[in-house]
């Protein structure tokens, strides 16, 4: 099935979802709140990262054996303007 949003749509999106938590969010977490697959979901972190919106984390989980674990995390926002005036 095609997902017909503009990249300034989803953009907008994940950046409003990155807002609600400091630490970012999984590919799992963004696919639930987004209600896209994951595969797309990885699609586009892929293509904010090629565009310098992407950030990425660790933040520590539990693995479905109860053992700790880091899993990438990742938060979308505006990148930063240098030498602007």
């Amino acid at each position: 099935m095609a997902d017909n949003i503009s990249v300034a749509e989803w953009l907008k999106e994940l950046e409003a979802l990155s807002h609600r938590s400091d630490d970012g969010h999984t590919v799992a977490e963004i696919s639930e709140n987004t209600g896209r697959s994951e595969r797309i979901v990885r699609q586009w972190l892929k293509d904010a990262a090629s565009l310098g919106w992407l950030k990425v984390g660790r933040r520590s989980s539990t693995a479905i054996d109860g053992k700790g674990t880091m899993v990438p995390v990742y938060i979308v926002a505006k990148p930063e303007r240098k030498g602007s005036r």
